[in-house]
């Protein structure tokens, strides 16, 4: 998908948070357009990786069950002259099916259910934290991922003082209801220019710059 188009489906896609305010986008010589190519790649393999994590989690709490997701995420990116890198991504959602098979299990590991699907293990290790709330622990793995993203793979963007990334998180539209969603509905992670370059430049640590780093939800 070309930037052209991909700035369209991220001005359809923020709706009313972009209120009246006309963004236009603007074009970026090839180096700079992969960097944005390079940085969307980024930010998908979070999203992967937090989906691995959680799956990783679930199977501790309910060995042999696996969950699984609805789609890949994907991922836009546009640039606009004045707010800098915008990234529009979108997470899949649990699998409704697997998801109602692990909260079964789960239950049934814990004596509140009253017949089994499928035989439970007791884990392995028995100080394993339980995990009841599939949605909540997905929501902080995938913050944390994007974070992660945004603090190591960021630094080539060709943004300017006064710019800023910014990372739009929503969940993916399959079309199907889910009884497990996986994230809330707009998730808005961002961290000015001079921030990415103080980390750049070490005048700031990592963590310093993750405390930098605004979030809001709507």
């Amino acid at each position: 998908m070309n930037a052209r188009i991909n700035s369209v489906i991220l001005v359809l896609a923020l709706g009313a948070s972009a209120g009246a305010q006309t963004l236009v986008q603007t074009e970026l010589p090839p180096d700079a357009r992969r960097q944005v190519d390079l940085f969307s790649d980024s930010l998908r393999s979070a999203i992967v990786n937090a989906g691995r994590k959680l799956a990783e989690r679930a199977k501790e709490v309910v060995p042999g069950i696996m969950l699984r997701f609805e789609t890949d995420p994907a991922v836009f990116g546009t640039w606009l002259p004045k707010e800098g890198a915008m990234f529009l991504v979108n997470v899949p959602a649990i699998e409704a099916t697997s998801a109602q098979l692990w909260e079964i299990n789960r239950r049934i590991g814990n004596g509140s259910a009253p017949a089994p699907v499928v035989t439970p293990n007791v884990p392995v290790n028995p100080v394993v934290p339980t995990m009841t709330d599939p949605v909540k622990e997905y929501s902080e793995f995938t913050r944390q991922a994007l974070v992660d993203a945004m603090l190591q793979n960021a630094f080539a963007l060709p943004l300017k003082d006064g710019q800023s990334l910014t990372v739009i998180v929503g969940e993916m539209e399959t079309g199907r209801p889910t009884t497990i969603a996986a994230v809330p509905r707009r998730l808005y992670l961002s961290i000015a220019s001079e921030d990415l370059a103080a980390l750049k430049a070490g005048r700031i640590s990592e963590d310093d710059a993750r405390k930098r780093i605004q979030e809001r939800r709507y």
